[in-house]
C-alpha cells in the first residue's frame, strides 16, 4: 500500500505512475486499485511489480511528484544443469537432484545456480556435513557450484546444497503525503514486501 493525498485549490487531480508509465486503475484486469482518497494498492504482490511508484498531483496551477520504491524479496530457488569433468565426467538428472560419476583424480564439478532476491549464499554439505573451500580440494566456483580436484572413493555420497532462506522483510511504516498551493507530496522512500513463488 503506498499513501499519497493531496490538498489544494483547485483541488489537485492524483494519478500514479509505475516506473514512469501512468497506471491505468480503471482496468479490471489489473492488480492495482485506487484506495481511499488516492492511495495506491498493490494485491498479491510479484517481482515484475517492483519499482518506482509515483505519486502525481496536479492542478492548472502545477504539479507535484513524489516517488517510493517497492522492493519484491523473493525465496531461494537453485537448478542444476549437467556436470562435466576431466577424465570422463558425467551426470544425469534424477527426481532427487543431479548424479555425477567421475573418475578417480579427475576433476569434477557440480553445478548449482542460485537465485532469490536477496541474492541467497549458497553452502554444500555432504552426508549431512559441511564442505569448506580447499578441504580436500574443494573449491567454489562461479559463486556457487562445487568443484572437486582429484575426486577419490571418499568423495562418493549425497552432498546436497543448502541455501539459507533471505531475512524477513523490514516493517516500513505508512507513508504521508501532503499538498498544499500548488501542491506538494511527500511519501516513503522504500517499501519492501516478501514474495515467495509456487514451485
Amino acid at each position: 500500500m503506498f499513501d499519497c493525498a493531496a490538498t489544494g485549490n483547485p483541488k489537485p487531480q492524483i494519478t500514479w505512475l509505475n516506473n514512469g508509465v501512468e497506471i491505468d486503475l480503471n482496468d479490471l484486469d489489473s492488480r492495482m486499485f485506487r484506495w481511499g482518497c488516492g492511495s495506491l494498492l498493490v494485491a498479491a504482490v510479484r517481482p515484475q511489480d517492483a519499482g518506482t511508484y509515483t505519486c502525481r498531483a496536479s492542478s492548472r496551477l502545477d504539479v507535484a511528484d513524489r516517488a517510493a520504491a517497492l522492493t519484491v524479496l523473493t525465496a531461494p530457488r537453485v537448478s542444476s544443469g549437467g556436470a562435466g569433468g576431466a577424465g570422463g565426467a558425467g551426470g544425469a538428472g534424477g527426481a532427487g537432484g543431479l548424479a555425477v560419476s567421475a573418475r578417480a583424480l579427475s576433476a569434477a564439478t557440480l553445478p548449482c545456480a542460485a537465485r532469490g532476491r536477496p541474492p541467497p549464499t549458497v553452502r554444500w554439505l555432504k552426508d549431512g556435513d559441511p564442505l569448506t573451500p580447499n578441504h580436500h580440494d574443494f573449491d567454489i566456483v562461479d559463486g556457487s557450484s562445487l568443484r572437486i580436484q582429484g575426486v577419490l572413493g571418499v568423495d562418493a555420497g549425497h552432498v546436497p546444497s543448502a541455501r539459507p532462506r533471505p531475512p524477513p522483510a523490514p516493517r516500513s511504516p505508512p507513508c504521508a503525503c501532503s499538498c498544499c498551493r500548488p501542491p506538494t507530496v511527500r511519501a516513503s522512500p522504500l517499501v519492501a514486501l516478501p514474495y515467495t513463488a509456487n514451485t
